[in-house]
């Protein structure tokens, strides 16, 4: 059930914390890690490091939970824009933000 495409992503159109149980290859499925961060923008631990790595993938999830910036790459995480978009919905993600980028 792992490996079915269309069980994985039925299943994280409804629960996205279900792409932990997916099969690594679907991980990389943009639509559905969109559907999980969709439902769940935590479930970006669970996504290919190359989704991870994708801004648009990443405020995806930082609409749904801000906390969900802790999983994207640090290359995502430099983005000053992302930055103060999800500092501004939840101040208390700052401390997942590059130390240089954080104001002294």
């Amino acid at each position: 059930m792992r490996h079915d495409r269309d069980i994985v992503l039925h299943a994280c159109h409804y629960h996205g914390a279900a792409l932990h149980f997916a099969a690594r290859s679907l991980r990389t499925d943009r639509e559905i890690v969109t559907h999980a961060v969709a439902n769940d923008g935590m479930a970006l631990r669970f996504a290919s490091h190359e989704l991870r790595s994708d801004a648009h993938m990443v405020a995806r999830a930082c609409r749904q939970n801000p906390h969900a910036l802790q999983f994207a790459s640090k290359a995502v995480r430099r983005t000053m824009s992302l930055l103060l978009y999800v500092v501004r919905k939840d101040a208390e993600v700052v401390k997942f933000a590059p130390k240089d980028k954080i104001a002294r």
